[in-house]
């Protein structure tokens, strides 16, 4: 519908009847009249919409229907286009009926204004409103309504926080940080649990890792100590967990000196021995997401860590089994250009799990499995080490590996075909692939160029059939 044609409609029946028509306790009469309403005022800009209709927002903006107030809703999210427009809507009565529908029963009313707020902070005239007059103030009124509206707002305060370090700095300088800090302290555990949750995302910023280094961190640490005394307690530590893992994959040149001054792998290695299944869960998924870069594998090697960790994969089964060998594969997989001492580093990892067993026939066993997720963990460990010389030699060499691969019969899904294809890629493209691969060369160079789907006894069902 154009303006031309929603201007012809108000000719015939004006805003306020059809507004008069919200009188009609009835629930799917109201939905479909704020359907019409809102078709009707599609083509019409922010700027023309406070001008004719600001009345109209501003009743909806108060209304507990929640379809109503998101009618009024629709028209704010107009403004979010252009600084002009955000200005002029942060400078009207409906700006604060727009932070008070942060605290609204339903929740996705709530959610809703909770984007457009954030929607309206990247712009200048929306992150100044934000943090000076009296928004901080309101916010934190809001805050203290109950633990669900505090929470609703500290996420929209995070996801505006990490947009970028000019709207952080002026938001940490407005105190709309500190409440959050202080979260993190109390003596709630459900309380400090959620806050946890929350902070995970703020190490996806260099600005607010050096935040929460500053201000979070050493109480985030003291969190990691095995307490469990009740399940809320290893959420809490689990959590914790998943924030020390992401800073150290989000800054590995930094990982060493976060590990002198937190300890986190020694305690990371405590957690593998925990009697908490989600604990020991996401601490064999962290070991893997730290021994993915250098630095962190570096440091995993030269720790307890990692005997720890292959101890407890002998004997694990099930779903433990799956997540400690893809934390393999992640270790196994480091690369660098040419780097002699990557090479040296997985080579060292994958000979520590040599001390116990024969390796690489035990993950073809595995292979072998009915479970997809087994088979496609194991893959991935293959790729792994064909990424490497020492790997790409150890799997030419085996007798073993070359049946399995060149098998076309032993994986039925193309998910499973996939990937031992891209296994037999990656060794025919090597450098000198015709030497590493010897006599079984042109076995290879016929697997790839057949591709990952290729069945043989389709040329033979063909002729049948003739």
């Amino acid at each position: 519908m154009s303006q031309e044609q929603a201007s012809q409609v108000f000719e015939v029946i004006s805003m306020e009847d059809l507004y008069r028509g919200f009188s009609v306790e009835n629930e799917e009469w109201t939905n479909v009249l704020c359907v019409v309403i809102s078709k009707l005022l599609k083509p019409f800009p922010y700027s023309t919409l406070i001008i004719t209709n600001q009345d109209f927002l501003l009743q909806g903006l108060n209304h507990f229907t929640p379809a109503i107030r998101c009618l009024s809703l629709e028209q704010l999210e107009k403004s979010t286009v252009a600084d002009d427009s955000v200005s002029a809507m942060v400078n009207s009565q409906a700006f604060p009926l727009l932070l008070t529908t942060l605290a609204f029963n339903d929740i996705g009313t709530a959610t809703k204004a909770a984007a457009i707020v954030q929607k309206a902070t990247l712009f200048p005239s929306g992150i100044n409103a934000f943090t000076s007059g009296m928004c901080p103030i309101i916010l934190q009124q809001l805050s203290n309504i109950n633990e669900t509206v505090s929470f609703r707002i500290y996420d929209l305060l995070i996801h505006v926080i990490v947009a970028s370090e000019s709207v952080f700095r002026q938001c940490e300088s407005s105190g709309l940080l500190g409440p959050i800090i202080e979260k993190v302290k109390s003596k709630d555990i459900l309380v400090k649990l959620n806050t946890i949750e929350l902070l995970y995302k703020l190490t996806t910023t260099a600005w607010t890792r050096k935040f929460m280094e500053e201000n979070i961190l050493s109480d985030l640490s003291t969190e990691l100590e095995l307490k469990e005394e009740d399940i809320t307690a290893g959420l809490t530590i689990s959590a914790c967990i998943r924030i020390f893992g992401s800073l150290y994959e989000q800054e590995p040149a930094g990982c060493e000196s976060f590990e002198r001054r937190y300890s986190f792998l020694q305690r990371l290695t405590q957690c593998l021995e925990s009697n908490d299944k989600q604990v020991v869960e996401v601490a064999i998924v962290s070991i893997g997401t730290i021994g993915s870069f250098k630095e962190g594998l570096s440091l995993i090697l030269n720790s307890p860590a990692l005997k720890v960790f292959l101890d407890n994969y002998y004997y694990a089964t099930g779903d433990n089994k799956i997540k400690f060998i893809r934390s393999l594969s992640k270790m196994l997989g480091v690369t660098g250009s040419e780097d002699p001492e990557i090479e040296q580093m997985t080579e060292k990892v994958y000979s520590r799990i040599e001390d116990r067993s024969s390796p690489l026939l035990s993950f073809i066993k595995l292979a072998q499995q009915p479970m997809i997720d087994t088979r496609v963990a194991v893959y991935s460990v293959l790729q792994s080490m064909a990424s490497h010389c020492w790997g790409q030699k150890m799997l030419v060499q085996s007798s073993e590996f070359i049946g399995f691969i060149l098998d076309r019969e032993n994986e039925q899904t193309s998910e499973g075909q996939t990937w031992k294809y891209a296994i037999v890629k990656m060794l025919v493209t090597v450098p000198e692939s015709t030497i590493l691969l010897g006599d079984h060369y042109t076995l290879f160079q016929m697997y790839s160029r057949q591709g990952p789907f290729y069945r043989p006894l389709e040329a033979s069902v063909a002729l049948d059939n003739i």
